[in-house]
């Protein structure tokens, strides 16, 4: 009988050994600041940031002047105008203050950060504490990480807009006449000029109520309009009701002069002679004076020129403020770093 062979088995080439697994890399922890250094941090970041934003068409001026100077005075003074225009497009490249790079703002916010925590660890250190309560909480979001982000990202506010809650408490209290005055955050850099200047800042615009839940207002690229107040109020961040002292008759009176000027242009030239357009403050300043003439509401003087803002209504002793979430330039500027 034939006996077949056994089968041999073939040695089996051996697995290659798996290379170890690498360890998941874990994001180095950010620092974690005591609540003064983050106070600190935030404000000499604001600092810093507005101080960096001027310094940039300045230096460009600067530079452009240097450069032009070889031509003579008049070389020196084409140079400067091209550097100053270079500058304020940088940083301030429309009427947002949105600029094509915000360098200045950017180096000069971080820079500020550094130095306020640098400042507020010396002083944890030496149990000293200049912050309030109000400042500490309105900054407890500061990190450098975010600093950066938020430098570079000029509408960005850490305040939230008004609740529907909100909306609804102030709808409630309003009456035809009243005069709403609004704030958002998101370009705020536009209100510095005001509060350098003592005639504003915190406030950036009014409108009328009309009564059945509407509001009058001029808008930059719209002109006059009429719209639901739960739409003002819920892209705004802050508001107050102010109620003039009318003698009676006259609130229905402001209603309709509000109403007559619908559908008119946007006047940024604060022309009160000109019924054809209007700004904001203009036209609740126009419907004021006509409607209820004896309220006292003094115009400011800026270089010989009449200059409306919020502060015209908000320093009349004739205003009694009937609803108010509050609104402060400062702790609205600093929301945008922390």
């Amino acid at each position: 009988m034939k006996i077949s062979p056994s089968p041999v088995a073939l040695p089996r080439r051996s697995a290659a050994p798996k290379a170890p697994t690498a360890a998941p890399v874990e994001p180095s922890p950010e620092r974690v600041f005591s609540p003064s250094s983050k106070a600190l941090g935030t404000v000499l970041a604001g600092f810093g940031a507005l101080a960096g934003r001027l310094a940039v068409p300045t230096l460009a001026t600067s530079f452009g002047a240097g450069i032009g100077s070889a031509l003579g005075p008049a070389g020196t003074l084409v140079g400067g105008a091209a550097g100053l225009t270079v500058g304020l497009l940088t940083e301030f490249r429309n009427r947002k203050f949105e600029g094509v790079v915000p360098l200045g703002r950017v180096v000069g916010g971080m820079a500020g950060g550094f130095v306020g925590v640098t400042l507020g660890t010396v002083l944890d250190k030496l149990h000293i504490d200049i912050t309030s309560e109000r400042l500490r909480h309105e900054t407890k979001g500061f990190s450098y990480r975010k600093l950066f982000k938020r430098l570079t990202d000029v509408s960005y506010t850490s305040h939230p807009t008004l609740t529907p809650q909100q909306i609804d408490c102030f709808k409630s209290k309003l009456q035809p006449g009243d005069i709403v005055i609004t704030n958002h955050d998101k370009w705020l850099d536009l209100e510095i000029p005001e509060a350098l200047l003592g005639i504003g800042g915190g406030w950036s615009h009014t409108a009328v109520y009309v009564g059945g839940g509407k509001v009058v207002e001029a808008l930059w690229g719209d002109g006059v309009l009429k719209r639901p107040v739960d739409e003002l109020l819920a892209e705004n961040h802050h508001a107050r009701i102010l109620r003039p002292d009318y003698q009676p008759g006259q609130a229905e009176k402001a209603a309709a002069e509000a109403n007559r000027h619908v559908g008119k242009g946007y006047d940024a030239t604060f022309n009160l002679k000109d019924d054809s357009a209007f700004g904001c403050v203009e036209l609740v300043y126009t419907t004021l004076t006509r409607a209820a003439p004896q309220l006292e509401l003094k115009p400011h003087k800026l270089l010989g020129k009449t200059f409306l803002s919020h502060k015209v209504f908000n320093s009349s002793p004739d205003m009694e403020v009937i609803e108010d979430t509050g609104s402060s330039f400062i702790y609205n500027y600093l929301s945008k770093f922390s």
